[in-house]
């Protein structure tokens, strides 16, 4: 994975024009963390074009099948409480391959994941934000872009 050095680590909601290449920005590497939503259309999707792009034994494939794994417990359960806690773990595995080169970590996500002052849209827990501002404090930062 590569990475900028210009900021420290912090997560936060960007608009799509803010997204637009230029020689002066950095690669944009982008990587799922949710809970396999939607895992079998854009589950198998995403699993055929790892198993093509890096192999069917690469840690891209094994990912994904990670990701419809959760996806499958959470529809299964529908435990919303699981999903966060996924979401928030995935987060924080790519996070932690990242951190090390001072990068600009950025999440998009519906706001009841990832408003860092909020319960989960259920009420009954933190959301994803939630949990990661509890971890990692003021590093990570919401922006509401609707």
């Amino acid at each position: 994975m590569q990475s900028s050095r210009a900021r420290p680590p912090t997560t936060r909601a960007i608009s799509h024009s803010s997204m637009r290449s230029s020689a002066n920005a950095p690669r944009l590497i982008f990587h799922g963390t949710d809970a396999g939503h939607q895992y079998e259309t854009t589950g198998a999707r995403s699993l055929a074009f790892a198993e093509e792009e890096s192999g069917a034994g690469s840690e891209e494939a094994a990912r994904t099948l990670e990701a419809i794994s959760q996806g499958r417990r959470y529809y299964a359960l529908m435990d919303e409480g699981y999903r966060e806690e996924q979401m928030a773990l995935n987060f924080e595995r790519e996070y932690g391959a990242l951190a090390s080169h001072d990068a600009l970590l950025v999440g998009i996500y519906g706001s009841s994941h990832a408003d860092p002052r909020s319960l989960r849209w259920d009420g009954a827990g933190p959301s994803m934000g939630k949990m990661l501002r509890e971890r990692y404090g003021d590093v990570v930062a919401f922006e509401r872009v609707s």
